[in-house]
């Protein structure tokens, strides 16, 4: 590979095949042919392969390899190249972990490269994906590989999301207290805490543990001697609570050893009753080092092979080193590939890609990952039919829909006890979640059973003919990292255009940053959906550039015109009026004038749950609407509803993304961008009142809580709205 210094890689051939010409072993005068030799299929394998940070991957790569090439005596053979990520930063090749595109495009440009594996790169990603290059990663678990590429194809993992192990995490914590344990968390403010942020308060809800608090630390923000932020403040704002009682558990997320060392003893100090669990970045021995007595008990989980399968055993026979972790799904990977590769070298038809889709879909005879099971599933491959292949590391099934994650890994139950660091349990996550054997954990939606029951209004006065539609959109964030609020907020204005609501009628407050901004490979287009219509065009914004303050987004709402505030919804008792706010937001509200997702923000920077609740209550004893509907999209967005019913608000409903504790996640990966160019609870929101203006609001609401994954819509104030009565068309019918 031309682009990359040499040291960089490390080249292993096993089993290079030399292939005699057809005419025989020597020409027609009796002397010998030369032999030519076959050109290798080549995997690149990216990683930290030198250093103290070296993950050690290599021994059970190579050992995959030798053993596909030895099953598969006349096939192409397979051939590693290791690629250091330390060493292409030192080199100056990439910058660091976002500059992996010029890298990717030199990989597709090199001949014989069929596959990378190793470490995942989403800056990667949208380059191999184009050039139908197979990333197989066995090590990335951020839960937005899933989200972001598996409808794209050609991205696969040997491990499941760590929203298995947030999960598993959960059950622990109902296995270490079974009455109903109350359950903090402190996770990284990064990619690998990311997950976990996401995904906690979604599972907590669904398996009915009180999650009481959910912060993150920043841990990335380092200062010029590269220490983080003192950890201590975060740790008290987890154990905080509204009844003054600490948590029953605490879990801790972090990418690094001394911040979790130091939240633990923080832990111990305040909350020396609490569980500790840990995710499986601390799995090792030096937080006994570091913590001596005050690392017992503490738990957590790490991906380990199925013990049945005698990965491990076999290691240790090959070479005294440790294992190190994610071993056997590393082994994985090449069987992956070298299955992909047998399906299309026995149907041409089929691209790599979908040769590995049959591979993971084959329910014909069992074969596991050893020499001999690998050699007669190559054979049948070859013969046309469709073995079931079992992996070093567990079952290889994966989603049925989408492919790219297993639909369950194998975990080491780890506890510390007696000062030493012990596996206590391996178990089967598929297993001990019952999660479904077809569907990815990242497919997950909020079961039916924790719907809430809509009552419908108690007020019972004759509501007057309608007269006029107002509407608010609101976009509180700004920032190209941001595309999908201000996207979100213009579908929502084509809405009602569509509609039949004039420009008059509809305040529209967005940043507007995105058309003209640098970033966009679409100058002037801003879409919501991948290759969706311009929803940016023909737009009259009301008011653009600086976000408005939550002052001025409740003025503007209850009509305060003003100077600075020109443009208000001017409605009265006959009129309905629509606002949607879309944007971040966290335990104070919705955040207001902000860049990126933080879990708190200065008071001037909150639309909270008393403000609103007091703007509505007063609008309602003014008269200022017939009646109201709110949406809004946010992380907490749920937050806003929890001071409604004290204030007795006649004829609002408000509706939103997520509980008070869960994340709302985005939608329509749009890898041209690229960006999420949509949130889920938005879009659906969008295309349900499209396409069904005559469904009540308690139909809406069921619909949109079995669409969206990740959260649970929640509704507010239902028992004085009507909402079996009143339809949807009341706001976004035509007309």
């Amino acid at each position: 590979m031309r682009a990359l210094v040499p040291n960089t890689w490390k080249r292993v051939i096993v089993g290079l095949l030399l292939v005699p010409l057809a005419g025989g072993c020597s020409g027609d005068e009796g002397q010998p042919v030369a032999e030519e030799p076959v050109t290798p299929d080549r995997v690149i394998v990216l990683g930290i392969h030198s250093g103290e940070s070296a993950m050690g991957l290599e021994h059970s790569i190579d050992w995959a390899i030798e053993t596909v090439n030895e099953a598969n005596p006349g096939g192409r053979p397979l051939e590693a190249e290791y690629v250091d990520y330390i060493q292409l930063v030192e080199d100056g090749i990439i910058a660091g972990a976002q500059d992996f595109e010029p890298w990717a495009e030199s990989v597709i440009d090199e001949p014989g490269v069929v596959a990378v594996t190793g470490v995942f790169s989403q800056y990667a990603a949208p380059v191999l994906i184009d050039a139908r290059v197979p990333f197989i990663t066995s090590v990335s678990t951020s839960a937005d590989i899933f989200r972001s590429f598996a409808a794209e194809g050609h991205v696969w993992r040997t491990l499941e999301s760590d929203a298995g192990q947030a999960l598993l995490l959960l059950d622990e914590a109902k296995r270490r207290v079974p009455d109903g344990p109350r359950v903090a968390l402190l996770t990284a403010d990064s990619l690998y805490g990311q997950t976990f942020f996401d995904w906690t308060g979604f599972f907590a809800a669904e398996v009915g543990i009180e999650l009481t608090r959910v912060v993150r630390y920043p841990e990335q923000q380092v200062d010029d001697e590269g220490n983080p932020p003192d950890i201590d403040p975060f740790v008290d704002d987890t154990l905080a609570s509204s009844s003054g009682e600490p948590p029953d558990v605490v879990i801790i997320v972090t990418s690094f050893l001394q911040p979790t060392v130091d939240a633990v003893r923080r832990v111990r100090q305040e909350a020396p009753n609490a569980t500790i669990l840990l995710a499986d970045s601390m799995y090792g021995p030096g937080l006994v080092a570091e913590l001596g007595d005050d690392a017992e008990g503490i738990a957590g989980f790490v991906p380990v092979a199925d013990p049945e399968r005698g990965f491990d055993t076999a290691f240790s026979e090959r070479t005294e080193a440790t294992i190190p972790a994610y071993s056997a799904n590393s082994y994985d990977a090449i069987l992956l590939l070298a299955y992909g590769l047998a399906y299309r070298q026995a149907h041409p038809e089929l691209s790599l890609n979908e040769g590995i889709q049959a591979a993971v879909d084959g329910r014909g005879e069992g074969v596991d990952w050893r020499p001999e099971g690998v050699r007669r599933g190559l054979e049948l491959v070859a013969a046309g039919e469709t073995p079931d292949i079992d992996g070093a590391s567990g079952p290889l099934v994966y989603d049925s829909t989408l492919y790219t994650d297993p639909v369950g890994t194998y975990y080491g139950r780890w506890e510390i006890a007696d000062g030493a660091l012990k596996i206590t349990e391996t178990i089967s996550s598929a297993e001990a979640l019952e999660t479904s054997t077809e569907q990815a954990l990242l497919a997950t939606r909020a079961t039916d059973e924790n719907q809430q029951e809509l009552t419908g209004s108690t007020n019972e006065d004759a509501k007057p003919e309608m007269d006029e539609r107002w509407a608010l959109i609101v976009t509180t964030s700004f920032g190209w990292d941001n595309y999908r609020h201000e996207a979100d907020a213009l579908a929502q204005y084509q809405l009602l255009k569509s509609a039949g609501y004039d420009d008059d009628h509809i305040v529209l407050a967005i940043p507007d940053g995105l058309a003209d901004n640098d970033s966009n490979q679409l100058p002037g287009t801003v879409v919501n959906v991948a290759d969706g219509p311009n929803v940016r065009a023909d737009v009259d914004i009301d008011y653009a550039g600086d976000n408005l303050t939550p002052d001025q987004i409740l003025a503007v709402l209850s009509g305060q015109r003003s100077d600075t505030l020109p443009e208000v919804i001017a409605s009265d008792g006959d009129d309905n009026v629509y606002v949607f706010i879309v944007g971040h937001g966290g335990h104070q509200g919705v955040h207001v004038g902000v860049a990126e997702a933080v879990y708190e923000v200065e008071e001037d920077q909150v639309l909270s749950p008393t403000m609103l609740a007091e703007t509505l209550a007063s609008m309602d004893s003014e008269g200022k609407y017939r009646r109201m509907f709110i949406a809004v999209e946010a992380c907490h967005s749920g937050v806003l509803g929890t001071e409604l019913d004290g204030h007795e608000i006649d004829d609002v409903i408000l509706m939103t993304a997520a509980s008070q504790f869960e994340n709302s996640l985005g939608a329509n990966y749009f890898s041209e961008l690229p960006a999420w160019v949509a949130d889920q609870f938005a879009y659906e929101l969008s295309q349900r009142v499209a396409s069904h203006p005559d469904e009540d609001f308690a139909a809406l609401y069921r619909h949109l809580y079995g669409r969206v994954s990740g959260s649970h819509v929640s509704v507010f104030n239902t028992d004085r709205f009507d909402v079996k009565q009143a339809t949807l068309g009341e706001f976004f019918a035509a007309q």
